[in-house]
């Protein structure tokens, strides 16, 4: 049967450590037939219990056997030309297992001399405690092979006394039975091990499963999450294939490659079966090669970054050569099959760069730590990076999605549009912390064309740069999702732009955006088409003025149909034109908005609305603020929206964003000693029955600070929690929704 890919990429990786060695398609450098190791039909451990698939070994054996040791129990010992016995072979068990019956096939009666084979075992060493169970020898008209049953005897040791002709003393011997459960007290297998892939090649009588150094040895790095186990093999110079799987408390069950089964001893010392039809032994080791733990990536800030990469890892804006454009973050990079919970200790946001399919990888229990950990106020940075020819699978997370890369990998007529402006960027030119100039990347550059664009069905993801191309490959190439308390963040660009400026931009305002910052999800990328260009804009009151608001119509993978448009909301308005077909290519629309000169000072929400033939529907949304000061607004419409106050997701805790309005408000308070003030804060539909409760916490945590910062009388303070009982806009879309997030001060 052909070798499995897996199980070659195995032999390559082996090859390369031994720097140059004669390497082939054999998985031995043993001649000789292959062990009881050596094929496994599917995951069922060989019912042999002598079989390395049950984590048994041979402990000792005869220095003049001339075939590996391994093979003895499937196809009888050969010892050398006038060898004489009698001879003597210890198996170990993983642990104490209880026998049921032994069968041994034995040569004919016409033997010289006859063989006879004797069994005793030990729960004692190795060397000591043995008691007989069985004798066998060979005489004329006997089955074949010869039963002894047993009444389940215990055993961790088993030895095994032969004698007879050295070309053949037995045929093959069988132990039925079961292991018993690794004791709860047992040490644990995490940690550093070491494999031999012969580990009797010394054929000096003994087991040995630790390699010189001149072999250049292939290490295994054992992760034990809450559920399941890890492991991936590594040197001092790179990492190889992962073993994420399920775990039993002895049996270790990778979920590839198939065919893969081992087992851990009751010392935690030793780890013995099977990957991919290869027999593997790997024992415990003091020794951590570089690649088999965390390294540093870069970078002298105080805010400390994992970087969870693949085999190879990507040398990517900001890592390695790169990091020292980044004074506020430190990196540690770590391969992401090595990693498990505890390594989450001090870190304030996780990247997983250029991992592909991080199930392929990470342990259950490892992506669950994970998850656990950005839910509870963490960011998780999702970096394809051009990495994931094949695409990407984000299958582990608690929204759903994959990633593909275009058809094409030269392409003209490239863009990137952002259809939000947050703290992940802004398109605004005045806003200098943020603004993002994705025009300058397709100047010269082939971005749009090499990019991963996400495919979701997931409304929870809120779009931010969208990108396209002359081939009609189009889709979000940026864009996040609040989980818990914490923010996920997908970024499928493409290293080659490295040394671009606005690619590094980005990347900085990735790791810096905070985790209950102004993200406010305006735009569903889980729909057919997007109607991106939405815009918070100010103006003053007594003023007339009319907006031209320009907006794309960007299709996801190519949708074709017909849309209509129209402007709806508290300002009157239309669009140009009214209705677009798209053909799978962006489309540019103007919405003019009218703003009277006896507009009541306070804040607009203007919404375009575009609907498909078949239901289909997105909208962008236009705010527009009063750009008089707060004390100003106050006075003059006594009701006043501050959209500069927002809060961590689900949480009464401020975001950093809030202190200028708070500021603000002091002041005023201050300038006007006979004011009171209701701050009411508001929540959407999804805050469910405990909004009210929610808001209410919103509420007093703005007015403590007010009183605690800013030493407002308390008295002139009150709190109160509207929940969800006043929208201003639709609870059927995001940009409804982030509307209906707010606080409003109201001057008694």
């Amino acid at each position: 049967m052909p070798v499995p890919l897996r199980v070659v990429n195995l032999i390559i990786f082996a090859c390369l450590a031994a720097l140059g060695a004669a390497c082939s398609g054999s998985q031995s450098g043993s001649q000789a037939s292959p062990g009881p190791g050596a094929a496994f039909p599917s995951a069922t451990p060989d019912v042999n219990l002598l079989s390395y698939d049950n984590g048994t070994i041979v402990r000792s054996y005869p220095t003049a056997l001339t075939n590996d040791p391994a093979d003895v129990a499937v196809h009888g010992p050969a010892f050398k030309d006038g060898a004489a016995g009698p001879w003597e072979f210890v198996y170990e068990f993983a642990g104490v297992a209880g026998l049921g019956k032994i069968a041994v096939s034995l040569p004919g009666a016409d033997q010289n001399p006859l063989p006879s084979v004797t069994v005793a075992v030990s729960t004692d060493t190795a060397g000591t405690g043995f008691h007989d169970i069985g004798a066998f020898k060979a005489a004329g008209g006997q089955s074949d092979p010869v039963v002894l049953q047993l009444a389940n005897v215990q055993a961790r040791w088993l030895r095994l006394t032969v004698d007879g002709p050295a070309a053949r003393a037995f045929n093959g011997i069988t132990v039925y039975g079961n292991l018993e459960p690794r004791p709860a007290n047992a040490p644990g297998y995490a940690g550093m091990y070491v494999q031999r892939r012969q580990p009797y090649d010394h054929q000096d009588g003994r087991f040995e499963p630790v390699p010189l150094a001149s072999d250049l040895p292939l290490y295994l790095h054992v992760v034990a999450p809450r559920a399941g186990i890890g492991g991936e093999y590594c040197t001092a110079q790179n990492a190889a294939d992962s073993f994420p799987g399920s775990f039993d408390g002895r049996t270790w069950i990778p979920d590839h490659p198939e065919s893969s089964h081992l087992v851990v001893n009751d010392e935690g010392t030793l780890i013995v079966g099977g990957i991919a039809d290869v027999e593997a032994v790997f024992a415990r080791t003091s020794v951590t090669p570089a690649f088999c733990t965390t390294r540093d990536g870069g970078g002298t800030g105080p805010k400390q970054v994992l970087a969870l990469d693949p085999q190879q890892p990507f040398d990517q804006y900001p890592l390695g050569d790169y990091a020292f454009d980044e004074p506020d973050f430190h990196f540690t990079q770590l391969s992401a099959g090595l990693f498990d919970s505890s390594d989450l200790a001090g870190y304030d946001a996780v990247m997983l760069d250029g991992v592909c399919r991080p199930a392929d990888m990470l342990a259950k229990g490892e992506s669950d730590a994970l998850l656990d950990w950005v839910r509870a106020g963490h960011k998780l940075l999702l970096l394809t990076a051009g990495a994931c020819a094949g695409g990407a699978d984000f299958g582990f997370l608690p929204y759903p999605f994959t990633a593909g890369p275009p058809k094409k990998q030269e392409s003209t007529g490239n863009a990137v549009t952002q259809v939000e402006n947050d703290e992940l960027g802004s398109s605004d030119p005045a806003d200098t912390a943020g603004f993002l100039d994705t025009r300058l990347w397709t100047i010269g550059t082939n971005q749009g064309a090499v990019n991963s664009l996400a495919a979701t069905h997931d409304s929870h993801w809120c779009g931010h740069l969208f990108a396209s191309n002359a081939d009609g490959l189009d889709g979000f190439a940026q864009m996040y999702a609040r989980y818990g308390r914490g923010l996920i963040v997908f970024d499928g660009f493409d290293r080659v732009e490295n040394d671009d400026a606005s690619y590094q931009r980005m990347r900085r305002l990735e790791l810096r955006a905070s985790i209950g910052g102004d993200l406010p999800c305006a735009v569903d990328p889980s729909l057919p088409f997007v109607l991106a260009g939405g815009a918070s804009l100010q103006y003053r009151p007594g003023k007339a003025r009319v907006v031209d608001l320009r907006l794309e119509l960007l299709p996801s993978a190519g949708w074709k149909g017909r849309v209509a448009l129209a402007v709806t909301g508290s300002l009157p308005g239309n669009v140009n034109p009214s209705a677009v077909d798209l053909a799978g290519e962006p489309r540019v629309v103007h919405a003019v908005i009218d703003v009277p000169a006896g507009a009541r000072a306070s804040r607009y929400a203007v919404f375009v609305t575009a609907d498909g033939d078949n239901g289909e529907k997105s909208e962008a949304l236009a705010v527009l603020d009063n750009a008089l000061p707060i004390d100003v607004q106050l006075k003059t419409a006594r009701r006043v929206s501050v959209r500069a106050i927002r809060f961590e997701p689900g949480s009464a805790s401020l975001a950093p964003s809030a202190q200028a309005a708070l500021a603000d408000l002091a002041k005023a308070l201050r300038t006007n000693p006979k004011w009171r003030i209701l701050v009411e804060a508001h929540t959407d539909s999804e805050g469910g029955t405990g909004g009210s409760a929610l808001t209410l916490a919103q509420a007093r945590a703005i007015t403590g600070v007010l009183i605690k910062r800013y030493h407002v009388n308390p008295k002139r303070l009150v709190a109160v929690g509207a929940g969800g009982a006043s929208p201003i806009a639709s609870n059927a879309t995001p940009v409804g929704r982030a509307l209906n997030r707010r606080v409003e001060f109201v001057r008694l």
